[in-house]
């Protein structure tokens, strides 16, 4: 039977992988139009440390391991900075949607993305 750290550290970890994913097909998806969209440096600077803060989020999880009572505020206290760091590598790049608007030949920049957000 699963403690409530094992049951609780299920979903969070799915929420973690869920935004390292995200940026990790943001990065794949930036590489292969490359020729098309120009890259922009503070950009990249943002996609690193998201994906470094995400890790290092799991992993300071592991410290809650010895908590002895979950409680449900506890539990969401706990929930709010994987949420966040999910909704952050969705922001962090262009969905399909919005990229179907222009036109794929006409070169774009994540700076000109990045400021009109």
């Amino acid at each position: 039977m699963m403690n409530a750290f094992e049951y609780i550290s299920v979903l969070i970890s799915i929420i973690l992988a869920l935004g390292m994913t995200r940026v990790l097909a943001g990065v794949g998806e930036m590489l292969q139009a490359r020729m098309h969209r120009r890259i922009y440096w503070v950009h990249v600077i943002w996609i690193a440390n998201l994906f470094i803060y995400l890790v290092i989020a799991w992993w300071i999880f592991c410290r809650w391991r010895n908590q002895q009572e979950w409680t449900f505020y506890l539990f969401v206290f706990v929930l709010i900075s994987p949420t966040i760091l999910f909704l952050a590598s969705m922001l962090l790049f262009r969905g399909k949607a919005a990229s179907t608007n222009q036109s794929i030949t006409k070169p774009i920049t994540m700076k000109t993305i990045a400021s009109s957000s």
